[in-house]
């Protein structure tokens, strides 16, 4: 048979002296309950009370102040005790449970909060993906829009050389108009003096047959009137300068020429500063912040490592430090003569074979007499850097301004032999040349890397050897006072081949 549990009110098992859970518990005379320890000292205090005021040694319950004439017998009331003792175990059962309770609530707490985090872990990560997603969709987006920009600027470019030499063709039917015509009239002007020339001889043959005086006399009367058809061109018979057409026609199509190479290079020069606008921009931040850093390095002692690192107040000399001003280059085939042939993304050039000869699309670009091609990007930032790879015998490394001619045999479009041009002959040995004026250096090829040095604002053109570790080896370094910006060009002997480098990729 199963036990009832009949509930206690926990105030009737506490002491009513200390309010705690009653230690073994004692009865006294009425029947209130007390713990044995708390009665006896009350009870102690009470008669020394009653001593001190000489009374009698009577004693009373604190619960129901019961006197009792003398102090009784204390019984300990067991069933009380037990009852106490299974109240103190419920409790602290409650209290576990109490305490279970609360340390589950705590564990779910933690659960929820953890959960949490791999729920905020999952959404960050997730961000991160579409991110990663998004930045790689973009770089496949702007690698297409670039070859779309390349084809398009080809096909405009093409266009615009199309339209040019449609042009061409009807300036160069217009000349020949113009010399028919001019031809047409010097021959018929020719052919009417030819005509009174001969008529002449024979008016003057006939005035040489007269044998006398008297006979002369009577031939010279009936010839007083001269044949009007004999008589010389006046002036005002005379013809307009032949030439004129032609020199005009060849004036207004040198006047178009400059004015659409002058268009071309503002227009041109506007698109590439307005492109490096972004560029330029965070290069100011990060000279600034390089500034700040030196001016930090400075105030601890390391304001001359700090200048070297700038590279402020210093020339380059390390390749790594030339590489920071490296400037990409591609060759410009308009203006590669027919001879050369550019391959390899626009990044190699070399002699074609005769029997590989493709027909060249006619440019006025191109360089007629010499074997020469230039680049398309001019150099004119405050520093720059470039290096190309040599294969064969003699090459020549040059630099020149737009201008330089490319029609004629003479110097004038020789890379180093006028004003408009500086070149590093590679050869049995280097030699330098601007302006005809040649310097031999007694240094011969080592290596087939070529780096050119130019710090346009103060001058500076600089030629080194890159060795197969990657070290300069110094050539030459002269200083210039540079006009406009100068285009990287080239050379070739035969059997020799030039490839620019590219610095970007590591090269």
């Amino acid at each position: 048979m199963a036990e009832s549990c009949v509930p206690v009110r926990v105030q009737r098992l506490c002491c009513p002296l200390c309010s705690q859970f009653l230690r073994n518990p004692v009865t006294v005379p009425c029947g209130h309950n007390f713990c044995l320890y708390c009665i006896q000292d009350r009870w102690d205090r009470d008669n020394s009370i009653q001593d001190r005021w000489d009374r009698d040694n009577s004693i009373g319950c604190p619960e129901c102040g019961c006197i009792f004439p003398s102090r009784p017998e204390l019984i300990i009331n067991l069933t009380l005790a037990e009852m106490v003792s299974d109240a103190e175990t419920s409790g602290s059962g409650s209290k576990r449970r109490t305490q279970q309770d609360a340390g589950a609530s705590k564990k779910r707490k933690k659960q929820e909060q953890l959960k949490n985090m791999q729920m905020k872990s999952k959404q960050i990560l997730q961000q991160q993906e579409k991110e990663c997603e998004s930045i790689k969709t973009m770089l496949s987006e702007v690698k297409e829009e670039a070859r779309r920009a390349e084809d398009r600027c080809e096909i405009v470019v093409s266009g615009v050389v199309d339209s040019l030499q449609r042009h061409y063709l009807s300036a160069k039917g217009l000349i020949a108009a113009q010399e028919q015509k001019a031809t047409a009239k010097l021959q018929s002007r020719l052919h009417t003096l030819q005509e009174r020339l001969q008529q002449a001889k024979s008016r003057d043959a006939e005035l040489a047959q007269t044998e006398c005086d008297v006979g002369f006399l009577q031939a010279r009367l009936s010839l007083q009137e001269w044949p009007s058809h004999l008589a010389p061109l006046c002036h005002s018979e005379a013809f307009e300068d032949p030439l004129l057409p032609l020199k005009t026609t060849k004036t207004v199509i040198e006047q178009i020429g400059r004015q659409v190479e002058e268009l071309c290079d503002k227009e041109f020069t506007s698109l590439l500063q307005t492109a490096d606008g972004g560029e330029q921009q965070g290069s100011e931040e990060e000279d600034a912040q390089k500034g700040r850093q030196a001016n930090s390095s400075q105030s601890s002692g390391f304001s001359g490592v700090a200048r070297v690192q700038n590279g402020a107040d210093v020339e380059p000399t390390t390749r790594s430090q030339f590489l920071q001003y490296a400037r990409e280059l591609t060759l410009d085939p308009f203006t590669a003569h027919k001879d050369l042939v550019v391959s390899a993304g626009d990044k190699k050039v070399k002699l074609s074979p005769q029997t590989d000869k493709a027909p060249s699309v006619r440019s006025s670009e191109r360089f007629l007499k010499r074997r020469q091609v230039l680049c398309r990007e001019g150099l004119w930032a405050e520093r720059c850097y470039y290096e190309v790879e040599v294969v064969g015998g003699k090459v020549e490394i040059a630099l020149a301004y737009k201008g330089i001619d490319r029609k004629s045999l003479t110097l004038s479009s020789a890379f180093g032999g006028n004003a408009n041009s500086w070149s590093l002959d590679r050869s049995t040995i280097y030699s330098v040349n601007h302006n005809t004026d040649g310097v031999e250096l007694i240094r011969a090829p080592h290596h087939r890397r070529i780096g050119v040095y130019l710090s346009f604002k103060e001058g500076t053109l600089a030629f080194y050897e890159v060795s197969d570790v990657f070290e300069m080896i110094y050539l030459y370094k002269d200083k210039y006072q540079f006009k406009e910006p100068l285009y990287p060009g080239f050379w070739l002997e035969e059997k020799c081949c030039i490839r620019i480098c590219d610095l970007k990729q590591g090269e």
